[in-house]
Order: structure tokens, then sequence, then C-alpha cells
């Protein structure tokens, strides 16, 4: 009889603690965990963004811009549609009013999420490149995969929810588990080219 193989998420499965997930739940986490046989250590991804600091800084501070932009359109369509400042469902336009604030946050999140998808992976992988470039990178990667992207963002959204909805516990399973899925999504999608 052959015998069986194994690959390198097979043979961890006692990193993740048990507090965290019990029994099977921990061989489905390993791979989040623990990538190809390499020890867990929080310390080296404290510091992962050392390595191309001037871009991960720019990338941070353009997403705070972006969410500056968010917060002043935001306060313009609600005073477009409520003068007062004060938002009345009651009111005639209210539909209208929720229409247009969905529509102009789904803009910017598309924008967002177009231009950042797989921005950070990048900036962390090849050390030489700069942040636009990388924004460049996610959009034609989302251009090329758009309605798998599209489902990506979606599962993206319902997992945060989730998150929210558990009082932010449910967040420290599901940030890690999100950034390795990252990873590998610009590792199948990006990396091979280049």
């Amino acid at each position: 009889m052959p015998e069986p193989t194994s690959t390198p998420q097979d043979e961890f499965v006692a990193p993740v603690p048990k507090a965290v997930a019990p029994g099977a739940l921990r061989r489905w986490l390993a791979p989040g965990w623990r990538e190809l046989g390499e020890p867990v250590r929080l310390a080296p991804t404290l510091i992962a963004w050392k390595a191309n600091f001037p871009s991960i800084g720019f990338y941070a501070l353009a997403l705070t811009l972006l969410l500056a932009v968010w917060i002043r359109v935001s306060v313009v369509v609600v005073a477009l549609f409520f003068p007062g400042g004060r938002i009345d469902w009651s009111s005639p336009d209210a539909w209208a009013f929720a229409t247009a604030y969905a529509a102009a946050g789904s803009g910017l999140a598309l924008f967002v999420f177009a231009t950042s998808s797989l921005s950070l992976p990048a900036l962390l992988d090849r050390r030489d490149l700069d942040t636009i470039t990388a924004a460049i990178v996610s959009f034609n990667a989302l251009r090329a995969n758009f309605a798998t992207m599209l489902a990506w963002s979606a599962c993206i959204v319902l997992a945060t929810a989730l998150g929210f909805v558990t009082g932010f516990v449910g967040l420290v399973v599901i940030l890690p588990l999100g950034g390795h899925m990252t990873w590998h999504a610009y590792r199948e999608s990006v990396a091979p080219w280049g």
C-alpha cells in the first residue's frame, strides 16, 4: 500500500490555540495561523511593514484621505436632502436620500476596493514597489476577475458585519483569516506573473 502523501498544512494542527477553536475547527483554521510549516510568531508580523515603509505609509495616508473624502461626501449628501442636518425618515425625500447616500458610498467603496484589494500584499511582497503601481496592479486584478473579486468584496462585508454583530469579538478570527485569504488571492492572481 502506498504511503499517504501529506502537505505542510496537514502537519500542523496544534498551533491554533484550543481556546480559539476546538477540535476539527482548529484543523480548518491552521493554514491561516501557520503557513508552509513555519512556526507561528507574532513579533515578525508586527514589524512586516518596515520592509517597505515609505510605500506602505503612503498607502495608509491615501486610505486616511479617502476616509476624509467619504466623511465630506456624507455630510454633503445629508445637507442636500435635509438642510437642517437632521435626517427625517418620514420625509418624502427619504428614499431619494437613501438611494443617493448608498450610491455615493458604494461608488467610493468600489474605488477603494479596486485600488487596495491586493495592494498591501503586493507592497509587502515586493519591497521596491510604490503605492501607485500597487493600486494599478490591484485595479487590473479586479478588471481581470471582476465577478470573483465582487463576490470576495461581498464576503468581506458580510464577515465584517458578523464581526460587528458579535461585539467585535468575531474580528479576532475574521481579520487574520481575511488577511491570510487576501495573501493567497494575491499569490494566485498577481504573483505568478511577475
